[in-house]
C-alpha cells in the first residue's frame, strides 16, 4: 500500500533541532530541503540517518515500538520544504512542518517596519535580477547616405 495519507503530525523545526511530534510508530522518514545544512547529532544505533541530494534519509532498523521524537541538531538554514513517514507495511504519510515564528523573525532581523499588506507600498517590478545589455539598431541616414549603427546600454 504506498498510497500516501493525509496529514498526521507536525514536524517542528527550531533554531537548532528538529523534532517529530505524531503518533505513528514509523520505520523510517524522508526529509526534503533546501540550502545547507549540516547535522552534528547522532541517533542511537538501531537508526540510520543518510543524508543525500537534498535529501534526509532517517531509517529505524529494528522493529521495536520506541520511536525518537528528538531527531537531529543542526547547523546552517534549515528550510524543510517535505516530510514523510512511512510505516513498516509501506504505508506513506505526509508530516506537516512546522516552523517556529521566532525563526521567522530572526531572518528579517527583527525589522517588520518593511512587512506590508498593502500592493501599492511594494516596490518589486517582478524581474530584480536585471542585467545591463548593449542595445544595437542599425538605421539608414539619408541625409549622408550610410547606415549608421546605434549603441546604448539597456537593462533587461
Amino acid at each position: 500500500m504506498n498510497k500516501s495519507e493525509k496529514y498526521i503530525g507536525n514536524l517542528n523545526i527550531g533554531k537548532k533541532s528538529v523534532s517529530l511530534d505524531t503518533d505513528i510508530n514509523y520505520q523510517a522518514i524522508e526529509i526534503e530541503y533546501m540550502g545547507s545544512m549540516s547535522i552534528t547529532s547522532l541517533l542511537p544505533n538501531n537508526y540510520i540517518v543518510s543524508k543525500g541530494l537534498k535529501k534526509i534519509l532517517i531509517v529505524k532498523l529494528s522493529k521495536d515500538n520506541n520511536v525518537i521524537n528528538d531527531l537531529f541538531t543542526y547547523k546552517g538554514l534549515a528550510v524543510i520544504t517535505k516530510c514523510k513517514l512511512i510505516k513498516s507495511d509501506l504505508s506513506k504519510y505526509n508530516i506537516y512542518i512546522n516552523k517556529l515564528g521566532l525563526e521567522f523573525w530572526d531572518r528579517f532581523n527583527g525589522e517588520w517596519d518593511f512587512n506590508t499588506s498593502n500592493y501599492e507600498d511594494l516596490n518589486f517590478d517582478g524581474n530584480n535580477n536585471k542585467k545591463k545589455f548593449q542595445y544595437k539598431k542599425t538605421v539608414y541616414d539619408e541625409d549622408t547616405n550610410q547606415y549608421v549603427t546605434i549603441k546604448e546600454i539597456r537593462e533587461k
